[in-house]
C-alpha cells in the first residue's frame, strides 16, 4: 500500500495501531482517494453530531 499511495510504511503502521499521530490533511486525502471514500465525516465521534 506504501508503493500506491506513496506514503511510507511506518507511517502507515502507526495509522494502523491506532497510535495517536496526527494525520496530516495530505495523507488523509490521499487515503480517501485510495479508498474510494469521503473525507466529509471521516471521525466518527466528530461526525454529523450537531
Amino acid at each position: 500500500m506504501s508503493d500506491a499511495t506513496g506514503i511510507p510504511s511506518s507511517t502507515l503502521g502507526n495509522y494502523e495501531k491506532d497510535k495517536n499521530v496526527d494525520m496530516s490533511l495530505g495523507n488523509l486525502l490521499t487515503l480517501a482517494d485510495f479508498y474510494h471514500v469521503s473525507t466529509d465525516c471521516p471521525l466518527p465521534e466528530s461526525c454529523c453530531n450537531h
